[in-house]
């Protein structure tokens, strides 16, 4: 009962005094500090639970080291990441694109399963929407769903053929 449990060192006691320099104690070096009475299915438990906070105390260690250096910032700020989203989605906007284009002439190994699977074109037409109300396409677009053409004229000849040479 409880009389072993209290001559167990708990997670806390053990924290980072008992840790070698180098991390997290193994398991064998765990079970060599508790009693010798303790049971197998008592020690698991104990060590789960001191790998658990052994992982916290190392994830608020970081966090404590890293939250004020750039890329931390940069990566997980929300002021700065909020700031940043317009210049995230144009950048976004232009790789896709860019891979649109190098898709149309072939460059990707799987260009006809990609058109195939209609991906590309659902995500294009919503672009070529908003750029195709000068052209006269926006009406088209809303009538036929999202058939419109705008910029991007890609058919089913231009990207059918692929890098495989037709499908």
């Amino acid at each position: 009962g409880g009389a072993r449990r209290e001559s167990m060192p708990s997670g806390r006691e053990r924290g980072g005094s008992a840790a070698p320099a180098g991390g997290m104690l193994s398991y064998k070096a765990f079970m060599a500090q508790l009693e010798d009475d303790v049971t197998p299915a008592a020690a698991e438990a104990c060590f789960a639970t001191y790998k658990g906070e052994y992982g916290k105390q190392q994830l608020l260690q970081f966090f404590g080291e890293c939250q004020h250096r750039d890329w931390f910032r940069q990566r997980y700020d929300p002021l700065v990441l909020e700031r940043r989203a317009p210049e995230r989605e144009a950048e976004a906007l232009g790789a896709a694109k860019a891979f649109a284009v190098e898709l149309a002439a072939g460059l990707h190994t799987h260009t006809a399963e990609l058109v195939a699977a209609g991906a590309l074109r659902a995500h294009l037409a919503d672009d070529d929407e908003a750029e195709a109300g000068e052209a006269g396409g926006a009406e088209k677009g809303k009538e036929g769903g999202r058939g419109g053409r705008g910029s991007h004229d890609m058919d089913d000849g231009e990207l059918g053929g692929g890098a495989r040479g037709g499908g």
